[in-house]
């Protein structure tokens, strides 16, 4: 079979220089006269940037930073250890944690500083058993941080239960939050602001959910390896106007590749998709794959939807959500801004995963159907208690056809994942399914 030209990303060094610049934020924010807050990466967190100019360190997205990093993420989990922390607790939040009681803050260009940047003020959401305990802690941690942790409730995202009644009660807390995040940090809270901040996360978003889409075409512009770099963006700092700016040229490039037929897998034969976060030191999975089998992994629901908001079009297809500002969403007050901003979070895809199987199980079939792909490759990730629910959506997709292979491991714990015994099980898979199309 011939192979499909291939490229490097144009935008493949200006995302990692953008990524660098906004893991150092924090680092100089204060010097600047900026804010630096902490809390969940899936917490509103456009909605500090109200106050001015604020650096969000996003603990998921920090805690996949640490987990790259094999000598610092050891250093991290051991004084968490030490300190008398289970090992089966959520994977970033003891790599978070085990930064801050070191002291010591990664950049994500392995810059290590100290002392690790001090917070303003702790503002975290709740869906996960984790949240609110991971940032109270670190309240402790560092001597009384003012800290406010809010619940979205069951359904938040993408379930039967979205229902007024969920705006309403997100909206209470938030209303309450303002005038806090005022008071502890002496500052005014201007709407414009808040407005800018939400249109550059909806924005982020639209392009970035605009390249995944995409990425259905065959041969795959991109692969679930090359994602990762630019989903490190939507992931730190969405709600930044450069962010949003570059997220275009992403799309511009890969909707061009896709007009000129280049290919992220020069030999592509077979299209899986993932269904959770990956062991974030055996990404040489995907690259494997691709050399021996020429199969391209398009992504996840967590790759392609981690902060991206999706609708349903008439045909059940998956279409990212259009800027609010840009289709006439009411935003004529505080009230109807933060009420449009959390109706349009409430469409970020992984809010599916985890937290209803049903439901991940769903919108896994309906990727399998619009990416064109032939089999789910899932992460059994121990390093996360949201993903308890991945045995049932295994039994869901094969009731359903879809062949699944398994393999075990940790998103931040690399003590937890056997590589190569990982690598035997995804051989012997490919080599039942594809056979003699395996690269010789």
């Amino acid at each position: 079979m011939a192979e499909y030209p291939t490229e490097r990303m144009k935008t493949y060094g200006k995302a990692k220089e953008l990524r660098f610049k906004i893991y150092r934020g924090p680092v100089e924010a204060h010097g600047k006269g900026e804010l630096v807050v902490g809390g969940s990466g899936a917490t509103h967190f456009a909605i500090p940037m109200g106050l001015g100019n604020m650096h969000f360190i996003a603990g998921e997205s920090y805690g996949a930073l640490l987990a790259a990093n094999r000598d610092f993420s050891t250093q991290c989990m051991e004084v968490v250890e030490k300190a008398g922390y289970a090992r089966d607790l959520c994977a970033y939040m003891r790599l978070y944690w085990g930064s801050v009681m070191l002291n010591k803050y990664l950049g994500a260009d392995g810059t290590i500083y100290e002392p690790f940047p001090r917070y303003d003020f702790l503002f975290t959401y709740h869906i996960c058993c984790d949240h609110v305990r991971w940032y109270r802690l670190i309240s402790e941690m560092e001597g009384g941080i003012p800290f406010f942790g809010y619940d979205v409730a069951p359904g938040y995202h993408y379930t039967d239960m979205v229902t007024p009644w969920r705006t309403d009660y997100i909206y209470e807390q938030i209303a309450e939050a303002i005038p806090w995040m005022e008071k502890v940090t002496g500052r005014t809270f201007d709407d414009e602001k808040f407005s800018e901040a939400f249109r550059n996360e909806a924005r982020t978003s639209k392009y970035y959910g605009e390249a995944m889409v995409l990425n259905q075409t065959i041969p795959a512009p991109l692969d679930e390896r090359l994602i990762y770099v630019y989903q490190g963006l939507t992931s730190s700092r969405p709600f930044d106007k450069e962010v949003a700016d570059f997220m275009v040229e992403f799309r511009d490039e890969v909707k061009d590749r896709v007009e000129r037929g280049i290919a992220a897998v020069p030999n592509e034969r077979y299209r899986v998709m993932t269904d959770s976060n990956p062991p974030w030191q055996g990404l040489q999975i995907f690259r494997h794959i691709a050399n021996e089998y020429g199969a391209v992994s398009i992504g996840s629901i967590y790759s392609i939807g981690l902060h991206t908001a999706f609708d349903f079009d008439e045909q059940g297809t998956l279409i990212p959500t259009p800027v609010p500002h840009e289709v006439g969403v009411p935003m004529r007050n505080r009230e109807e801004l933060l009420r449009a901003y959390i109706d349009w979070k409430g469409k970020l895809m992984t809010g599916f995963v985890a937290f209803d199987q049903r439901k991940d199980g769903e919108l896994a079939k309906r990727i399998f159907k619009q990416w064109n792909v032939k089999a789910l490759l899932m992460h059994l990730n121990r390093g996360c208690w949201g993903m308890l629910s991945q045995k049932m959506m295994r039994l869901d997709m094969i009731e359903a056809g879809h062949p699944v292979v398994v393999y075990e491991g940790n998103m931040g714990d690399y003590r937890e994942f056997d590589f190569d015994r990982a690598m035997e099980k995804i051989n012997s898979f490919f080599d039942s399914q594809i056979g003699k199309v395996r690269k010789e």
